[in-house]
């Protein structure tokens, strides 16, 4: 008894080593990584192009601008570096028109990117969306619903942003907003007429990493991105590659259609705690810098947002530091503010009075 009760205290003692060390580590890598934001931060200050280049799988160039969340912050105060952002994406191009696709799910494919529990946890917010289920009566009726969408971007919106040389922003992952992936295979469709790139400037924006990290996927389209940008691989070996992995299998992926992308990665790493040793997700300075963006182009530039599809209840995140949630109305009427225009879409077909 008294042999296998040191033996116990033993084991005891060496777990309690490991997780010190486990601890001891964490800290050490997360000060490496505080250092590497400074010296990028600095980068950012001293007018560094950030924007990396990099090759798509069918030989078209790519371009990639990956910030910390401190990064972001900074482009946002800073005229500068804001107009060395916009240059690098919009060329010579002068925009006369922005186009804000706000995030519209609640499509059979949007409610696919989530596992089972998010659907039990969170059904008090998603009150009538339930996990792989069309909000249509079958899918037929849905891809004929995709059609008058499509056709909506080919006939109006397209034509619209060709004529203005707009600023085209969208949700950057694929299946989480039907107008960004009706609006890219449109563009991929044009792409013949036009022999090229479009006479428009199309950003796909991510406020967050954290969601692609649940899709651990070896082809996913966001790893075979990371791999190939040096910004983001950077980040990944220092720590990233830990975060998020107890969330279950997710889908999220960005979208292989995006040829330009704007990645805020929406961690806190300052803010550290037992529950978030890695830091805590905010995508707060990734708004703050889209609204920047916007100011930076000019008040004179009119802004039309549109937005279809389901909201999320949000009375739960009234209070939260994460910043408003892209699913619910809060954002959608914070557009209403600041944009010249704003459209709503019904896309259900309804029977005349």
């Amino acid at each position: 008894e008294e042999g296998s009760l040191n033996i116990t205290h033993y084991a005891d003692d060496m777990v309690e080593s490991n997780a010190d060390e486990q601890t001891a580590n964490m800290k050490e890598t997360m000060k490496e990584v505080e250092a590497d934001e400074n010296l990028d931060l600095m980068k950012a200050r001293a007018g560094y192009d950030l924007v990396e280049k990099i090759a798509t799988n069918d030989g078209r160039e790519r371009k990639i601008l990956y910030l910390t969340n401190l990064q972001a912050l900074h482009i946002s105060t800073d005229p500068q570096s804001m107009k060395k952002m916009v240059n690098t994406f919009c060329g010579d191009k002068t925009p006369y028109l922005i186009i804000d696709l706000v995030q519209s799910w609640g499509f059979y494919n949007s409610t696919t990117l989530e596992n089972e529990h998010f659907f039990q946890e969170d059904s008090r917010h998603n009150a009538g969306i339930d996990q792989n289920t069309s909000p249509f009566k079958n899918k037929n009726i849905e891809q004929k619903t995709l059609s008058r969408i499509h056709l909506f971007m080919l006939k109006v919106l397209i034509p619209l942003a060709e004529k203005t040389n707009a600023i085209v922003m969208y949700n950057a992952v694929t299946n989480d907003c039907i107008l960004a992936e009706c609006f890219l295979n449109m563009v991929e469709f044009m792409r013949s007429k036009w022999h090229g790139d479009p006479p428009f400037t199309a950003i796909g924006t991510l406020p967050r990493v954290d969601n692609l990290y649940s899709n651990e996927k070896e082809d996913s389209v966001w790893r075979s991105i990371m791999m190939k940008s040096a910004i983001w691989s950077k980040r990944h070996e220092r720590f990233l590659s830990e975060y998020n992995h107890n969330r279950g299998e997710q889908l999220f992926d960005l979208n292989e259609n995006s040829q330009k992308l704007l990645i805020i990665e929406g961690i806190d790493t300052q803010v550290v705690d037992s529950l978030k040793p890695m830091g805590r997700m905010n995508r707060g300075p990734s708004a703050t810098l889209i609204r920047a963006l916007t100011r930076h182009i000019g008040e004179d530039v009119p802004q039309l947002a549109i937005k279809t599809g389901a909201c999320l209840r949000e009375s739960s995140f009234e209070k939260s530091k994460k910043g408003i949630h892209p699913h619910g109305m809060k954002m959608f009427l914070q557009k209403i503010h600041v944009c010249s225009a704003t459209l709503c879409i019904d896309i259900r077909k309804r029977k005349e009075e």
